[in-house]
């Protein structure tokens, strides 16, 4: 049987399309996007009745109806509209209400329609992924308040460098985790604007008042130009690219944790529920957590790319089809950094530090030479370069004799300083404290440095970024929650 639903296209789509294509389409629609498209359809409807193309009772019968529009019911319907989550509103309204309302969806197009829930749904999914990150974050800072005097290495080129605490390191996670939901609420007020109005590219002939649908559905304001708000799509790929730049992020630190808990470092350790084994090596015990977690966050680059490569080279319009291929992983994207998230958590809920072991390389390299170089221009007036040469010459030498680093021999640094033309006398308790003092974190002075205080101080000011974050937060998410109550105000319900 055909089924008019167009007059330009007669036959209902083929099978294969129904099959690969639509029907997927529209199961992820209802599951994912009725509820905007539903309260889409009621500001509409306020701005049908306001511009007086409806009456009252057709006004509240077309309401009923939504109000009683389902997943089931769109699925079943589907069939008969072209397998198309639009058409399928439509069709299930006008099958119950009690006449036909001739001025319903006049002057509208799918174009800002479909635009409009997709921006929706894409700023509750990121007001979501911000809400649990700011968990995560909230629970590294605790943990690097209890670790801002324990003394661990710090690397560069992958050779022990400087002490630091551990909770310096732990709290560089936190504040790249705030930082990164301070982006992402600056991408959510960014694209916050709404394109409902905009019709298919080029505006529509009724008189609509977008700025106010805008403000009734939550948003900050209209997408100003017509053709930009239908044919963008750049909200989706604003979101990818943050997200897959925090995959980045939290892959390096998870490649320290991973490097921590091997064999050789022991400076980490988990639950046996979070623990797994080899099949041929008994001895061995492993952390796959860690390692889903670094492959998870590769899928974050992925999914940005398949968005970006979705778009690119395609015409400046809204390719309704196009854009729901290259938006197809969005939800996929969103979940997955949820997972990691999640992941994260227990993590840090069970992870355990070998203190002995992070301290021993603290005790046994000479991590003090910056120190020394500096006392030795501070305190003997040697200028910086030949006090960075003096100092690398004096640590070979201490190595080659096999000293320890709080062991001094100040007769060969005198020598050394001589022959560099500099004539000074050093006692041995000045050289045994510089490397003394480095391991009790002290000698770092600035604001941001691994000095206990100002770690202390550093979690303090994060632990307000959060507050603030939080206030942040919960003003977007109250304005979204609204979104009903003002709809059913103003159609007096």
């Amino acid at each position: 049987m055909t089924i008019q639903f167009s007059g330009r296209v007669t036959e209902n789509p083929n099978n294969i399309m129904i099959e690969e294509v639509l029907f997927p389409q529209l199961n992820y629609e209802v599951k994912h996007l009725l509820p905007y498209y539903i309260q889409i359809e009621k500001e509409l409807l306020i701005e049908y009745k306001r511009m007086g193309l409806m009456e009252e009772k057709e006004i509240q019968d077309v309401l009923k109806a939504l109000n009683q529009i389902n997943e089931k019911m769109i699925s079943q319907i589907a069939k008969t509209s072209m397998t198309d989550i639009a058409f399928s509103i439509e069709k299930s309204v006008e099958q119950m209400v009690e006449r036909p309302v001739a001025t319903w969806h006049v002057d509208r197009s799918r174009n800002d329609y479909q635009a409009c829930a997709q921006k929706m749904l894409g700023r509750q999914q990121l007001l979501q992924v911000a809400k649990t990150s700011m968990k995560l974050a909230s629970k590294v800072i605790e943990l690097a308040k209890k670790n801002a005097h324990n003394p661990m290495p710090g690397y560069t080129h992958y050779q022990s460098a400087q002490v630091i605490s551990l909770g310096f390191y732990l709290s560089a996670i936190s504040d790249q985790l705030i930082q990164e939901i301070k982006s992402w609420i600056q991408i959510w007020d960014r694209n916050n604007y709404s394109p409902l109005g905009a019709g298919a590219m080029a505006g529509q002939e009724l008189n609509w008042d977008r700025e106010e649908m805008a403000v009734r559905l939550g948003f900050d304001g209209i997408e100003d130009h017509s053709l930009v708000a239908v044919a963008s799509r750049k909200w989706s790929l604003d979101i990818g690219a943050a997200f897959a730049n925090w995959g980045v992020m939290i892959s390096r630190f998870v490649t320290d944790f991973i490097q921590w808990g091997s064999s050789e470092f022991h400076w980490i350790d988990l639950p046996d529920g979070l623990s797994g084994i080899s099949s041929a090596m008994p001895q061995k015990k492993n952390f796959p957590i860690l390692e889903r977690v670094r492959g998870r966050t590769a899928h974050l680059t992925t999914y940005y790319m398949d968005m970006h490569m979705g778009q690119r080279n395609t015409v400046y319009s809204n390719l309704v089809e196009v854009s729901k291929e290259a938006n197809k992983h969005v939800l996929t994207m969103f979940e997955t950094v949820q997972s990691i998230i999640l992941l994260m958590q227990v993590f840090f809920d069970h992870l355990q530090f070998n203190h002995e072991s992070m301290n021993k390389p603290c005790k046994e390299e000479f991590l003090g030479g910056f120190s020394l170089a500096n006392y030795l221009t501070l305190n003997l007036k040697i200028p910086y370069r030949k006090s960075q040469v003096i100092a690398g010459q004096y640590i070979v030498h201490a190595m080659k004799k096999k000293l320890k680093p709080a062991e001094s021999d100040s007769n060969y640094l005198e020598d050394l300083c001589r022959d560099y033309g500099f004539p000074v006398s050093i006692e041995s308790e000045v050289i045994s404290n510089i490397f003394i003092n480095e391991a009790d974190l002290q000698n770092k002075k600035t604001v941001g440095s691994t000095q206990p205080d100002r770690v202390l101080q550093m979690l303090s000011t994060q632990e307000q970024s959060l507050n603030d974050l939080q206030i942040e937060i919960e003003k977007r998410d109250q304005r979204i929650g609204l979104v009903n109550k003002k709809l059913d105000k103003s159609l007096n319900v």
